[in-house]
């Protein structure tokens, strides 16, 4: 569980590292630029993770990530391959 900004840092950076994935390789797979990840991945204050995670202790909430149990078996479809929906769009 990240109860902050730091943590859940810490669990993104680890996962990358655990799938041997460079930040540049992350960075094509979701579609964004590498200083993104870059940002996401130092926690500091004033990343978009940082403004998330400020939300996420104002609702008294917690957040945690889940590695898809089929994420072993790669022809197992996944929900996790639709594309994300954005409400800023």
């Amino acid at each position: 569980m990240a109860r902050t900004t730091r943590t859940l840092a810490a669990e993104l950076r680890h996962r990358r590292e655990e799938l041997g994935l460079t930040q540049a390789g992350v960075a094509e797979l979701a579609g964004v630029s590498r200083e993104y990840i870059v940002r996401l991945e130092s926690g500091k204050p004033g990343s978009e993770i940082g403004s998330m995670m400020r939300v996420v202790r104002a609702l008294s909430c917690e957040l945690s990530l889940t590695i898809d149990p089929r994420a072993a078996d790669p022809d197992m479809p996944s929900p996790f391959d639709q594309p994300w929906e954005d409400d800023d769009e």
